[in-house]
């Protein structure tokens, strides 16, 4: 299989639940799930000096860190981002992939590690 985005809008996929496996196999590199993880602590700490700073009007542009972590991290793995084929079921891939902290993505993505060699 190649890593295209096109792999994830194929029409094929019926379910979220089968997109979503071929999210995360496009996202088993480790330094991919690292800077999507990194994402959202930079968004939140944006998020947090903006009110404490009381600057309200930069709250619009939290998404930027969280989404230029996550190109930075398919730039690392080499890999094209899922949202051009499906953007609200990857948007919504995205928060499940880094909300489980447990592990669990290497285990559904196959057990590889996504190294590059």
């Amino acid at each position: 299989m190649s890593t295209s985005s096109n792999d994830v809008a194929r029409p094929s996929m019926l379910t979220f639940d089968e997109f979503y496996l071929e999210y995360l196999r496009l996202h088993a590199n480790r330094w991919c799930r690292i800077w999507h993880t990194l994402g959202p602590i930079v968004g939140l700490s944006c998020f947090l000096a903006c009110l404490y700073y009381q600057v309200y009007w930069l709250i619009v542009l939290v998404p930027i860190p969280i989404y230029s972590c996550s190109w930075i991290g398919h730039w690392v793995a080499r890999t094209k981002p899922a949202v051009f084929g499906r953007p609200w079921w990857s948007f919504r891939a995205y928060w499940k992939m880094t909300l489980d902290l447990k592990g669990a993505v290497t285990a559904k993505a196959g057990g590889h590690s996504g190294s590059r060699r």
